[in-house]
């Protein structure tokens, strides 16, 4: 019977067995990396959307092939060093979900303060909510995703934009990278040259702008600084009557912008000049229809961001490669922990503070049955259940004090109930530095329940 346990191998009619280990450590005697996997037509010539998976002496990853390199933004990876060289005993990754769970959405945004508007028949975008102060457009069933896409009608300047000062929602240009992008699909598309306006896409506030042109022959980036403009013109062809995206990611801590149209990146260096810096900013997007003017597009799934997260553009690009709609219901910055239908998420860690032996009695707390009614704080998932009696003793003022790894980080409030007849309910306060303190007038024992966040 064949030993399973061993890899054979027949080398000039020699018979050698090695097991599985001193296989994979002879592997790695010839190579630095092994190349576990691949899905795409060529290994040696890799295209935008191919994806690895391989194993140096660290780190074993799973990689997309993005823009001419191998890119982790939307990968996995098991080990690896630091910034030291010390090996990372774990895994980095954006979710653990259960295999029974049904497939979700993976195109996750890469930053949790994002607004994404689908323009399905509405002008509310993926929260709910409706941040756009100024409208002046229509919408049509040349959808990129969906049913409808965001146009204007024929012979108007079709915008939506929320207006600086007023807007919900808005960039702090002195402080904050951003980011916007969108799907177009220009019917017709004018010349820069013409001096008419193609589609355009921008932040801007009182006196700083970052505003991206689309036309038939280029693509054209205008910065204002504090009322200084600076320009740049990326000349490129566009195909029309086919969907595009584009793309503008600024990292405010280099100063850079990159530009994305479709699966090409445009790094426009450093811009220079100072932020007039304020939050009364706004947003804008723009698709026209005029005809007579060669101008006729239409812009889907238009997308703003901002916060100190997102500055790598290849995101942009991979959501093009994707061709999928981004999910809204969580961002590449999230963890997602996703149990089955019923199935829970636990995390075993439940530790039991006694009163008596943890914190002590202070101030009127008392074991007023030692069997029963024992005062006891359960810790279990980062959450403080809180039972117990206070005793008769002076109200208004701190019964005891929590240790500081079981302290709020504000005031919760619950109830006590007044152990005389008839039962009264009372205040328990408890706030950030740890102090319980229970609110009332009377003095006979009461019961106590509350439960709050660590931290929280």
């Amino acid at each position: 019977m064949r030993n399973t346990s061993y890899n054979e191998n027949q080398i000039a009619g020699i018979m050698q067995k090695t097991t599985p280990e001193e296989s994979v450590a002879n592997l790695l005697r010839v190579n630095d990396s092994i190349k576990i996997g691949f899905t795409g037509t060529d290994i040696n010539n890799p295209e935008d959307g191919d994806r690895l998976h391989y194993i140096d002496g660290d780190e074993e990853a799973y990689l997309e092939f993005t823009r001419g390199v191998w890119s982790a933004v939307n990968g996995i990876q098991i080990g690896g060093t630091d910034s030291n060289g010390v090996f990372i005993s774990g895994v980095s990754c954006r979710q653990v979900v259960n295999p029974l769970v049904s497939a979700m959405g993976q195109e996750f945004y890469p930053a949790p303060e994002f607004l994404i508007f689908n323009w399905e028949n509405s002008y509310v975008s993926h929260e709910g909510a409706n941040t756009l102060d100024n409208v002046n457009t229509d919408f049509f069933p040349t959808a990129r995703f969906g049913t409808y896409s965001l146009g204007s009608l024929a012979g108007y300047d079709g915008y939506v934009s929320s207006v600086h000062g007023t807007t919900t929602w808005s960039w702090d240009s002195s402080a904050d990278n951003c980011a916007f992008g969108e799907y177009f699909y220009p019917v017709l598309l004018n010349t820069k040259a013409s001096g008419f306006y193609g589609i355009q896409i921008k932040y801007f506030n009182i006196a700083d702008i970052i505003a991206v042109e689309g036309y038939s022959d280029e693509v054209f980036v205008s910065v204002t600084k504090n009322s200084v403009v600076y320009t740049f013109d990326i000349p490129m062809t566009l195909t029309l009557s086919e969907w595009h995206y584009i793309s503008m990611v600024y990292d405010i801590t280099l100063d850079k912008i990159y530009i994305t149209v479709d699966s090409v990146l445009y790094d426009l260096g450093v811009i220079g000049g100072t932020w007039y810096g304020t939050t009364l900013g706004g947003v804008y997007a723009y698709a026209p229809n005029i005809s007579a003017n060669n101008q006729v597009a239409y812009i889907d799934e238009t997308l703003f961001s901002k916060g100190s997260y997102l500055t790598d553009p290849d995101i942009f690009i991979q959501h093009y490669n994707h061709n999928i709609p981004w999910n809204t219901n969580y961002s590449a910055k999230d963890l997602v922990l996703k149990p089955a239908d019923g199935g829970r998420v636990i995390i075993d860690d439940e530790k039991v503070y006694s009163i008596t032996t943890d914190i002590g009695y202070q101030n009127g707390w008392t074991a007023y049955n030692e069997t029963i009614f024992k005062p006891k704080i359960v810790v279990k998932n980062n959450i403080c259940h809180m039972t117990g009696l206070i005793c008769p003793g002076t109200l208004d003022v701190t019964a005891f004090i929590l240790p500081p790894e079981l302290r709020p980080s504000s005031y919760v409030c619950a109830s006590s109930m007044e152990g005389a007849s008839p039962f009264q309910s009372y205040l328990l306060a408890i706030n950030g530095t740890g102090e319980v303190r229970p609110y009332g007038s009377a003095t006979n024992y009461r019961s106590i329940v509350a439960s709050w966040i660590i931290g929280q």
